[in-house]
């Protein structure tokens, strides 16, 4: 019988050794990718940030109300009020002002993008934070409105329960931060 290690099984050889460490690598970017890495910002971090960067957060929503019918902007994807397959010709926009928005969320630290939605529709909604998937999901940022948004909470660090519990799993809560600006945080 041969006892050399490569021929003793059990016995863990180079080959084996690289494909364990790849396979390590490979799971901890999907975990890393899917944000279960991803702290959410507490409100604190997010006003330090709106109050730092206010003029920028500011231009953010002014260029999507120019371009408001271009529903969802992220850094690479984009979604028309007409259209939201992808990939598409039209994007809603010319490539540099796309760029001028990846400048934006880059130096804003925005992962999420901008987002109009049906449900508040005179909102800009501009998400910093995204976590979950299919059977559950956080979101929080910043939304600006002209039209007041409620129901309103002194703090979306801790989720208020009853009110996820009363939409039956869905919630939405906001937090004045200044004039027609709000933090905003929804659970699914």
């Amino acid at each position: 019988m041969d006892q050399s290690p490569q021929g003793r099984r059990g016995t863990v050889t180079p080959v084996r050794v690289t494909l364990a460490l790849a396979l390590l690598a490979v799971l901890g970017a999907i975990v890393y990718a899917g944000g279960l890495f991803h702290r959410m910002p507490s409100d604190s971090e997010l006003r330090n940030r709106f109050f730092q960067h206010e003029s920028d957060f500011i231009k953010l929503v002014q260029m999507s109300d120019l371009d408001a019918r271009v529903t969802l902007i992220r850094p690479n994807i984009t979604y028309l009020d007409t259209d939201a397959s992808w990939p598409r010709k039209d994007i809603g926009f010319s490539e540099d002002r796309w760029n001028e928005y990846r400048s934006l969320f880059h130096n804003l630290n925005i992962d999420g993008g901008v987002t109009r939605r049906t449900d508040y529709p005179s909102s800009v909604f501009i998400n910093v934070y995204a976590s979950g998937g299919v059977l559950g999901s956080s979101d929080k940022g910043y939304a600006y409105s002209e039209r007041p948004l409620t129901p309103a909470a002194k703090s979306l660090d801790v989720m208020p329960r009853d009110l996820y519990s009363k939409n039956k799993g869905h919630a939405v809560v906001f937090e004045p931060v200044a004039p027609n600006w709000y933090l905003f945080r929804e659970e699914f």
